[in-house]
C-alpha cells in the first residue's frame, strides 16, 4: 500500500528580487497513514515550507509531491483547493476562525464550500463540536472564548469534513501549559481513530510525545525517528 503522502526530491526556491532563496533542498520523505508525526527544526529550516507544499497550499519548485499515489505537484489552483477542502484539515497557531460567525458557524465553513445541505451541515459541525468539548458553546462568537475553546473550534473546523490528513501548525504555540496538554490530548484521540497528524512545531516537548520525530534544518532533513514501542 503506497504512503498516504510522498515528497520525492522536493526543492522550493524563492526569488526575492534579484536573489534566489532555497527553502528546501531536495526533500524525500514519505507518511503512512495513521501516523502522528511532529516536524521539528529553527526557523528558517523549511518546516513551514514543507507544511505548506504538503497541505496543498503551495507547489514546490521541482520534485513530486504524491498525495494518495497522485503527483499533484502541478495541478492547477482550482484542483488543488479542491483537494484541500476535501482531503486535509488545517489547525493554525492563530486559529483563523471568522470573527462574525458562531462557533457552529466557523465549523460549517469546510462542508459549505464541499456543497453539503445546510441540514447534514448542522449535524456534522454539532458531532465535531461534542468531539472536542465545546457542546455547551456552540452558539458563542470567538470573542466569547477563551484560547483553548478558540483552538477546539478551529480543530472542530478541521476535522468537520472528515478528512484524510490533519496539519497542525503550532497547535499549542498561544495556550499555556495545562490547555496545551488538552489540546494534545485532543489531537491523540484523532490518532487513535486512525487519523494521519502532522504537526510542526519548534517545541520539542511537544515532539517528543508524539510516535515520529522529523528534524529539518537548512532545508533539509537532519533526522527522521520513531519511537521505539515499549
Amino acid at each position: 500500500m503506497c504512503p498516504v503522502m510522498q515528497l520525492e526530491s522536493v526543492e522550493k526556491v524563492y526569488r526575492m528580487g534579484e536573489v534566489f532563496l532555497a527553502a528546501l533542498r531536495g526533500i524525500s520523505i514519505s507518511f503512512e497513514e495513521g501516523e502522528m508525526t511532529a516536524i521539528i527544526g529553527p526557523s528558517g529550516s523549511g518546516k513551514s515550507t514543507a507544511m505548506h507544499i504538503l497541505g496543498c497550499l503551495d507547489r514546490p519548485t521541482s520534485g513530486q509531491y504524491l498525495l494518495e499515489g497522485k503527483n499533484v505537484a502541478k495541478l492547477g489552483d482550482d484542483e488543488l483547493s479542491d483537494i484541500r477542502n476535501r482531503k486535509i484539515g488545517f489547525i493554525f497557531q492563530a486559529f483563523n476562525l471568522i470573527p462574525h460567525l458562531t462557533v457552529v458557524e466557523n465549523t460549517e465553513l469546510p462542508l459549505f464550500y464541499m456543497g453539503v445541505r445546510r441540514k447534514d451541515r448542522h449535524r456534522m459541525s454539532m458531532e465535531a463540536i461534542e468531539m472536542v468539548g465545546l457542546k455547551e458553546r456552540w452558539q458563542h462568537s470567538p470573542a466569547e472564548l477563551s484560547g483553548g475553546e478558540r483552538q477546539r473550534c478551529a480543530i472542530a473546523r478541521a476535522i468537520v469534513h472528515e478528512p484524510r490528513v490533519i496539519l497542525a501548525d503550532e497547535p499549542t504555540g498561544n495556550l499555556d501549559t495545562k490547555t496545551g496538554k488538552d489540546i494534545l490530548a485532543i489531537l491523540n484521540r484523532l490518532h487513535d481513530q486512525g487519523r494521519t497528524l502532522l504537526v510542526v512545531t519548534h517545541d520539542n516537548e511537544l515532539a517528543n510525545k508524539l510516535d515520529r520525530r522529523v528534524t529539518l534544518r537548512d532545508g533539509q532533513i537532519e533526522d527522521d525517528s520513531r519511537k521505539v514501542p515499549v
